[in-house]
Order: C-alpha cells, then structure tokens, then sequence
C-alpha cells in the first residue's frame, strides 16, 4: 500500500455471493465500529449500482446521500 502523508491506508473489501446475504448490513457495522473505535476516517463504497441498500441501512434517503446509481 502506498502511504499518504506518512499515515498508512487500508482497504477492507466485502463481497457477497448472492442478494440478500448481508454484505451491506456486515459492512455498515464493521465501517460504524472502526468510526467509533478510531480517530481515523472511515470511507464506505457501497458499489452494488442497482441497489440502494446502504440508503436503507444509514436510514438516509434524504438529497444529501449521492451514488452512481443517481
């Protein structure tokens, strides 16, 4: 991995078999408990275009919440 500005990125990627099997739910929780337990940012990539599922889990289904799907 390269590093940026002296700070060490890391990449955690999920990836379901089948719709419905709760990558998004296990996502949102592992993002939410790194959020929590550290005083690093957290950036979600929800890149499943068709579905909105990470709208649903947030519970933001407001104009503030952009993906590729809009």
């Amino acid at each position: 991995m390269n590093k940026i500005n002296g700070d060490e990125s890391k990449i955690v990627l999920f990836s379901g078999s089948k719709g419905g099997c709760g990558c998004s739910f296990i996502t949102y929780c592992v993002s939410t408990y790194l959020a929590r337990e550290t005083t690093k940012n957290i950036l979600l990539l929800d890149l499943n275009i068709g579905k909105k599922d990470s709208r649903l889990v947030f519970n933001l289904m407001d104009d503030s919440y952009r993906d590729l799907g809009d």
